[in-house]
């Protein structure tokens, strides 16, 4: 499949199953979405476990959103999308995160080098087993998490562990990139906000 679309022919829709011989599921649908960002990639699987899952929806989620506000930007110069709602993750493997900065995370590899900033937090100011709510990338987060957390790597690679680990907060924090608030009272939805600029 990913030979085919070096070639430049996308198809409409990718029907995928996240678990893959070779390369996974979720490891696809980044190779997919970078190299036909206008396909629409739908999660066929047998899965139950929710953290495979919530990383599946949040590659496609962010995917979904980020390709929304590059459709605005062609007919305005700057561009504000909110949208709501929570999913759910279940940190593992020691990590420290919640759902908020793995979104955040899944969305920073997509728009690498782009005017666009994303912000995904909790209004309830908790998110997963951190202290933050949740976090802000932007275009230049791999870069600087290449600087500033020393991967030798690469910034994406680096990203990509944190995400696989469920390990967002540490990464964020290194960044100050954090959104911390505290635990507000409220609870009404987590927020994303896209800019584009």
């Amino acid at each position: 499949a990913i030979r085919y679309l070096e070639l430049g022919k996308p198809p409409n829709i990718i029907l995928l199953d996240i678990g893959l011989p070779g390369m996974s599921g979720l490891e696809g649908i980044h190779k997919f979405k970078e190299l036909a960002p206008s396909t629409q990639i739908i999660i066929i699987t047998v899965h139950e476990d929710n953290d495979s899952i919530f990383q599946a929806i949040s590659a496609g989620a962010a995917g979904y959103l980020l390709n929304r506000v590059r459709e605005l930007r062609r007919s305005v110069s700057r561009v504000c999308l909110i949208s709501g709602g929570e999913v759910t993750v279940t940190v593992r493997n020691g990590g420290i995160g919640g759902r908020n900065q793995q979104f955040a995370l899944a969305c920073a590899e997509q728009i690498s080098g782009q005017d666009i900033t994303v912000l995904s937090a909790g209004t309830d100011g908790i998110d997963g087993n951190s202290p933050a709510a949740g976090a802000v990338v932007d275009g230049s987060t791999l870069d600087r998490v290449k600087d500033r957390v020393n991967a030798r790597a690469g910034g994406a690679e680096a990203a990509r562990h944190a995400l696989s680990t469920f390990n967002a907060y540490p990464l964020f924090d290194a960044l100050s990139d954090t959104v911390v608030t505290g635990p507000t009272g409220n609870n009404l939805r987590d927020l994303r906000i896209l800019l584009a600029y």
